[in-house]
């Protein structure tokens, strides 16, 4: 594990500046209990697991940022690797520094797209499948340089893509030129990975563990597992919410622990299962967390106050990470970045008009039900209720604004999962996270516009 990040309390409220004052007290809406004595039916069980199956199913028949890897092809051409890297590699228009300070030049660029290895697709490309046994950087480029647009966005490394969490399946399809990287394809990205985080495998057997059927499922923010055989004890394995592992042939709670298969490379690094547990605490539970409104607010709260960690960094997650891994925890698969959520046809959505008027905007925002979605340009909240009519949201942020009693503009003075209104939230002096709304997606069966 990179660093012990996951172990700090993250229970405090984030540093937020004024920008609750208009709303009376701050502690009262920085728990769940607020939010759910206020919601209508906490508890009812909104899809069925099997509703929750169906939903996923046409997920990936519909949404073309979801790849079901279990009818991935085996083969694929030159063209569609090259497209599919250079959908990922792409020299961005603005300018960039390194971690230094220093400007990325042509000459780096150059030398990220020879790293690329552009000349070394086969014509023919025989696809490798592998799974992820730690948490994997997915990253722009075949590099672990950092590097940032400015020094307000220092913590945004623009390299930095997404994640792999151990058990993750991926397509691998290219090899760096150095041959210390691997382009592979997961269930809902594409980029670059450290081949040291990843095991090969038959893909068979790699399905076999990620769909047998007697599972656990993490519910916690953060849990550690522990390898029973010494050969595979490498220290704790922090494992994040949604992650789900099959429990042991024959094997129950007990002692305190539950007994699980968790991936792990062998010398050549192929893949192999090794028995380890999990501690048998409220935040592990047998099967899918159910799916209502209680416990969309309950698994949100569980990341207050976590620092911002864009594409997943840091150890944290960025807003689109937050709300994943929650529905994640009741089985849902969703696309990975906001834009490609927010324009999923999957679930019910409400789109507005480009010339939709902030008033039309929070007429239909205060008819949305806990946990719904509500999609910014970049940017995605999930909607927690209202207090004297005004919606409030939990998300996870890199930073935002808002306007004093003064009419003075206050910027970027918290970062983080926060629990913020959602009407005075600035993106910047001139324009709110209001003005940028264009969706509003509730995760339910079927699929619906309006």
């Amino acid at each position: 594990m990179p660093d012990a990040l996951h172990r700090i309390n993250y229970s405090g409220a984030p540093k937020a500046g004024r920008i609750f004052h208009r709303n009376g007290p701050l502690h009262m809406r920085q728990t769940p209990e607020f939010w759910i004595d206020r919601c209508r039916a906490p508890d009812t069980v909104l899809m069925p697991p099997e509703a929750i199956e169906a939903f996923n199913r046409d997920a990936y028949a519909r949404d073309p940022s979801l790849v079901d890897l279990a009818h991935f092809s085996r083969q694929l051409s030159a063209a569609d690797v090259q497209a599919r890297i250079e959908a990922t590699s792409r020299r961005p228009a603005m300018a960039l520094r390194h971690a230094d300070g220093s400007e990325v030049t042509e000459a780096d660029w150059q030398g990220y797209q020879a790293a690329c290895n552009p000349g070394g697709v086969d014509d023919t490309v025989d696809v490798v499948f592998a799974m992820a046994h730690l948490r994997a950087d997915m990253r722009t480029w075949p590099s672990a340089d950092v590097v940032f647009r400015d020094e307000e966005t220092r913590h945004l490394d623009r390299f930095q893509e997404n994640t792999l969490f151990p058990g993750d399946v991926v397509a691998v399809l290219h090899r760096s030129q150095d041959g210390q990287w691997l382009f592979v394809q997961s269930h809902n990205y594409a980029a670059w990975v450290l081949v040291g985080s990843l095991a090969t495998g038959d893909r068979a057997d790699m399905l076999a563990w990620r769909d047998a059927p007697e599972r656990v499922v993490v519910t916690a923010a953060f849990v550690d597992a522990q390898f029973n055989e010494p050969e595979h004890d490498r220290g704790a394995l922090a494992l994040e919410m949604g992650a789900s592992l099959p429990i042991c042939q024959g094997g129950e709670e007990g002692a305190g622990r539950w007994p699980v298969r968790l991936p792990v490379a062998d010398s050549a690094g192929g893949l192999a299962f090794a028995d380890a547990f999990l501690p048998a605490t409220e935040g592990v539970r047998r099967g899918w967390l159910p799916y209502t409104r209680r416990h969309l607010v309950e698994l949100a709260f569980r990341f207050l106050g976590e620092p911002y960690g864009w594409g997943h960094s840091r150890n944290a997650r960025d807003c689109t990470g937050l709300v994943s891994e929650v529905y994640r925890a009741m089985g849902f698969v969703l696309p990975r970045n906001s834009a490609q959520q927010g324009h999923s046809p999957i679930g019910i959505n409400t789109r507005f008009a480009e010339d939709a008027t902030v008033a039309e905007k929070l007429e239909h925002i205060r008819g949305a039900d806990v946990g719904d979605l509500l999609y910014s340009t970049g940017h995605v909240m999930m909607f927690l209720g209202l207090v004297d009519n005004e919606p409030w949201v939990i998300h996870d942020l890199a930073g935002a604004g808002w306007m004093d009693d003064e009419g003075q503009y206050h910027e970027r003075e918290f970062s983080g999962v926060s629990v913020t209104p959602l009407v005075s939230l600035h993106m910047s002096r001139d324009v709110t996270y209001l003005d940028e709304m264009y969706a509003i997606k509730s995760i339910r069966a079927g699929v619906g516009e309006s």
